[in-house]
This record gives structure tokens, C-alpha cells and sequence, in this order.
């Protein structure tokens, strides 16, 4: 078809009325740009999903690393307070030897 639009030849519609090669011309440069925006709806599609699967895998990165850092945290504060309870007894008992029983 696109040789057809190309060629000098007039193209004959089914009712007997055929295309001047100026109209030829300008289905040519039609077809031509519907290619290209194709093309270029096929490109922006494809970067759309490799941005939105990218942020995706971002995202959950993001959220292992806080999940990680709560246990962390969490874990860091449970020691902590066992080392909080620990010097408070160990104060206790040294304050209690210190001071006379009379």
C-alpha cells in the first residue's frame, strides 16, 4: 500500500473515483506520522512501566531497610532497658551494704 501511495499511479476507489497524487501524498505523510506516534506512544509506554517498576523496587527497598532499623531499634532499646534495671539493682544492693543496718 505504502508503494502504491508512493507510485505515480492514481488509486481507484470502489465507487470509480480515484486520488490525485497530492491526495496520495497526503495519506503517505499520514500513514507516516501514525507510524511515528505509535512508535513514540510504544516508547512512552515502555518508560512509564520501567518508572513505576523502578519506584516499586525503590519502595520496597525503603521499606526493608525501615523494618530493619525498627528491629534494630527495638532490640537496642530492649537492651538498653535491661541495662537500665541492672545498674539500678546493682545500686541498690551497694547503697544497702553502705548503710548501717542500726
Amino acid at each position: 500500500l505504502l508503494d502504491l501511495l508512493k507510485s505515480n499511479r492514481s488509486i481507484a476507489t470502489p465507487c470509480g473515483k480515484s486520488f490525485s497524487s497530492k491526495t496520495k501524498m497526503s495519506i503517505y505523510d499520514h500513514s507516516i506520522h501514525g507510524m511515528v506516534a505509535d512508535v513514540l506512544r510504544g516508547v512512552l509506554l515502555f518508560f512509564t512501566v520501567l518508572t513505576v517498576s523502578f519506584s516499586i523496587l525503590l519502595l520496597e527497598w525503603f521499606n526493608e531497610r525501615l523494618s530493619q532499623m525498627q528491629r534494630m531499634v527495638h532490640k537496642k532499646s530492649k537492651e538498653f532497658l535491661v541495662e537500665c534495671m541492672i545498674e539500678n539493682y546493682e545500686k541498690k544492693l551497694l547503697s544497702a551494704h553502705r548503710t548501717p543496718l542500726f
